[in-house]
């Protein structure tokens, strides 16, 4: 949703009194205020305990959370939502390039990238980061770490009312801060609802009618976070893609080179990145599919490129043996 006219800055006249109103609100536990513009959220990455790394970056007025900015940017993404002429996801893993709906629909590439300048550009960034492991890890850029069930659970927990543990001495305990830490604050609370709209105005109505179908029995499934719609979401577009998984695999065993004319290597690696592509929607590919790829182009009518193709070749097998 890059550069979207309709996405215009909600205090684009510089509104001092809204800076002015919200300079003696507490600062959010993950964001920061600015001057100018007073609270915003998000503009930062965060610890395995969802403490920010650094200070957080205050980077459009759609971060700002007064009354007024808070109104206008949910108001851009219920316009968003509602408008049935801007291009949606429709659950599809790929849009074919022959297609009569390339260009009309996302794909889920594109959806995922989309969503994820629409979270930074709100501040969203808190919802959509969950540790793996003692990481912090981003649940748009690996997805394949998370399911409904532990977003749902670690949302839970997050809601959860803060409970100090006292130590022997009178002190709290360093695991209760930090359990106490990653509760979402005031501002997140507020927020919650903003980041389903945000995943809400990239998907298409047919799409959220199959959400509703599927899930709306789910306890409170209207106030459910944005991070537990984009589950729902990549749910339901995995499991309609098992077969184009399946026969995108099938092709790239049966690539060869020798079927491009001129033996247009070109072409060859632009069908096998569309085809692997495709195949990543299982988020995890066969571990030879490097060295496969690789044998397909050895023998060639070109003797340097052979050898050079041989070389790499030799890299991956002896990385596969590592």
């Amino acid at each position: 949703m890059t550069a979207d006219p309709s996405m215009s800055d909600p205090l684009d006249n510089n509104d001092s009194d809204e800076a002015i109103k919200t300079s003696t609100w507490p600062t959010p536990k993950r964001g920061g205020k600015s001057r100018l513009y007073g609270v915003f959220m998000g503009g930062g990455i965060f610890d395995d305990n969802y403490k920010l790394k650094k200070r957080a970056l205050f980077k459009t007025s759609f971060q700002v959370r007064g009354p007024k900015a808070m109104q206008s940017a949910q108001k851009v993404l219920f316009d968003l939502k509602t408008d049935d002429t801007k291009i949606k996801f429709d659950g599809k893993l790929e849009i074919p390039k022959d297609s009569l709906l390339l260009g009309k629909e996302l794909d889920k590439v594109d959806f995922m990238r989309d969503l994820t300048s629409t979270i930074r550009r709100f501040g969203l960034d808190t919802f959509f980061h969950m540790p793996v492991n003692g990481t912090m890890t981003s649940i748009l850029k690996e997805p394949q770490h998370f399911t409904i069930t532990s977003v749902t659970e670690e949302h839970d927990k997050r809601m959860s009312s803060a409970a100090n543990e006292v130590a022997i001495d009178g002190s709290v305990l360093t695991s209760a801060v930090n359990r106490n830490w990653k509760l979402y604050d005031e501002y997140e609370m507020a927020d919650i609802f903003m980041s389903r709209l945000a995943v809400e105005s990239l998907i298409s109505r047919a799409l959220e009618n199959k959400i509703q179908i599927r899930y709306g029995h789910v306890d409170e499934f209207e106030d459910l976070p944005g991070q537990v719609l984009l589950m729902m979401i990549l749910e339901i577009c995995n499991a309609s893609s098992d077969k184009d998984i399946e026969a995108a695999t099938a092709a790239l065993s049966s690539l060869s080179l020798s079927s491009y004319p001129g033996e247009n290597i070109e072409e060859f690696a632009t069908e096998a990145q569309r085809l692997i592509r495709i195949m990543m929607g299982g988020y995890a590919l066969p571990y030879t599919t490097g060295s496969d790829l690789i044998g397909k182009v050895v023998e060639t009518q070109c003797a340097y490129f052979n050898r050079t193709m041989y070389n790499h070749l030799d890299d991956e097998v002896l990385w596969l043996h590592v």
